[in-house]
């Protein structure tokens, strides 16, 4: 025979119980989820490496010396595509993103995408360094700036 209990004879106490039970999951269930979520985040920041630091500290990284600066009058006779680095001026626009690159043997059309100049003042007088690639078109040599360090 089956004992049917009345509504009144139910054991909250069980019930109480589970819904503390429920409570106590959802509340370690979102601190997870929260501390998950933040270390993720940490870590897409540590993966973003642009080569530069950002908390203000010394960073660190190859000291020695770099490729050796090359002249005007050498990067023009230069493969198609070959990696230069340049110092002299640039002493004027000739529009567009399009400069004259003087040094002392000569003078080079440049081509300077804007995000490169990086918030850079560079005045027709100002030494500088620029880094880039050899582009020898059928109108002649041009250099495609990557970098460029005011002196």
């Amino acid at each position: 025979m089956m004992n049917c209990m009345q509504p009144e004879q139910l054991n909250l106490k069980n019930y109480r119980l589970s819904e503390e039970t429920m409570r106590t999951k959802n509340i370690l269930t979102l601190t997870l989820i929260l501390i998950f979520s933040l270390g993720a985040t940490q870590a897409f920041a540590d993966d973003h490496d642009d080569g530069r630091r950002h908390d203000g500290g010394a960073g660190g990284g190859y000291t020695g010396s770099g490729p050796a600066p090359v002249t005007v009058q050498r990067a023009k006779s230069m493969w198609d595509d070959s990696r230069v680095v340049l110092k002299g001026c640039i002493t004027r626009s000739l529009g567009g993103e399009y400069y004259e690159f003087t040094d002392a043997t000569g003078a080079v059309t440049v081509e300077i995408d804007h995000h490169t100049w990086q918030g850079l003042n560079i005045g027709p007088d100002d030494l500088v360094e620029i880094h880039g690639e050899v582009d020898n078109e059928w109108t002649g040599t041009e250099i495609d700036v990557k970098r460029i360090i005011k002196r």
